[in-house]
């Protein structure tokens, strides 16, 4: 669908996603979402990649971690193209 026919449908659709070669290391702790840091999908198995990250996002929610008796947790995601539709006006 064009540019052209959404304006005829008389809304305008914004369509994003994150860059295609890029993931995302999420950090967890218990339930909660602490931090999410987008990746380069290509250097993840590069050794050393991933553990530069999770030690600084470790070192900035050290005090946070010192309070909760689990560990941390970390998952690597893609993140999923998203469509948003936004009123004209």
């Amino acid at each position: 669908m064009g540019n052209s026919d959404i304006d005829q449908l008389g809304k305008k659709y914004l369509l994003y996603s994150l860059n295609p070669i890029s993931m995302n290391l999420m950090m967890f702790l218990g339930n909660d979402l602490l931090e999410a840091i987008p990746l380069d999908k290509e250097s993840i198995p590069i050794p050393g990649y991933l553990g530069n990250f999770k030690r600084s996002l470790k070192e900035k929610y050290r005090e946070v971690i010192m309070q909760c008796p689990e560990p941390p947790e970390f998952l690597v995601i893609e993140p999923i193209k998203q469509e948003r539709k936004i009123q004209s006006r």
